[in-house]
């Protein structure tokens, strides 16, 4: 049959394109970006928001911005960056997302940028893994398997989230 060779040399060709991983690989991406480091710490006492740290990877050769979030988790959801104005610190909405230089990294963490979820649907639980879409300029949307963990937990092989493109 003809058919069955084509479909599989476009599922071999199509196939690793996808940017779908899952949690044991080293990193998670899509095209030139990958995500790395993906956690979650459970929000203190009846919080109705959580932060999610992460580190961005662009090894292309080209910049790319990250432009927004989404999380059903969420009734909002946006980047963050801390600034300390007259010796306060305020979360300020990044309104241009963040730029992701072309063989550069950006992490997102606590007193910088970060990922905000508000008007959490429901309290996240430790070892749940919360869905959540980056959505970048040239790379596009990227799904992530985001882990809650206890605050204090830093982020290592057994906690990134794992990324699926859409």
């Amino acid at each position: 049959m003809p058919g069955i060779p084509l479909l599989l040399a476009l599922f071999l060709l199509v196939g690793p394109a996808t940017g779908v991983a899952d949690e044991h690989s080293h990193g998670h991406g899509i095209g030139d970006i990958e995500v790395h480091d993906v956690v979650m710490p459970l929000p203190p006492g009846p919080a109705r928001t959580a932060a999610v740290y992460l580190t961005l990877v662009n090894t292309g050769r080209i910049d790319d911005r990250l432009k927004g979030v989404a999380s059903r988790l969420a009734a909002n959801a946006m980047v963050h960056q801390t600034v300390v104005e007259d010796d306060i610190a305020r979360m300020r909405h990044a309104v241009n997302g963040i730029a992701v230089p072309a063989g550069q990294h950006i992490r997102l963490e606590p007193g910088g940028y970060h990922i905000m979820l508000m008007d959490l649907a429901t309290r996240p639980k430790v070892g749940e893994r919360v869905e959540m879409t980056l959505e970048f300029d040239r790379a596009g949307p990227m799904t992530l398997k985001v882990p809650v963990v206890a605050r204090g937990e830093s982020p290592d092989h057994d906690h990134r989230g794992s990324s699926s493109a859409k």
